[in-house]
């Protein structure tokens, strides 16, 4: 093409940097996205951010049915927090661990 540089062609992310877009992208839709980001992501920081989501969503979507409505207010309201939570450090492009999730979520990124 005219007027492209080798520039614009390379890929848009190179060994080493984040996709701070995917990573947050893998909270959108919980334990859906985290799944397709976890299996498309490049790296390491994706990928924690892919299976950190797949987790949370997994965890809430076991509370809320074995709790039969009882403690949904409450795994609701902790889940909220935590795609929130996940969502602002993605996008910050830091590795912010959710506790107790985020260790197993590093553990498997891996």
């Amino acid at each position: 093409m005219a007027g492209t540089t080798t520039e614009e062609k390379k890929a848009p992310i190179a060994t080493g940097e984040k996709d701070t877009t995917l990573a947050l992208v893998a909270y959108i839709l919980s334990w859906l996205s985290g799944l397709i980001v976890f299996v498309i992501a490049k790296d390491k920081f994706t990928k924690f951010h892919g299976m950190q989501s797949l987790i949370l969503g997994l965890i809430g979507l076991v509370i809320a049915m074995v709790s039969f409505g009882l403690l949904s207010p409450i795994s609701l309201i902790l889940w909220l927090y935590g795609l929130y939570v996940g969502i602002v450090y993605a996008y910050k492009g830091q590795k912010y661990k959710i506790p107790y999730i985020g260790e197993y979520a590093e553990k498997y990124s891996s």
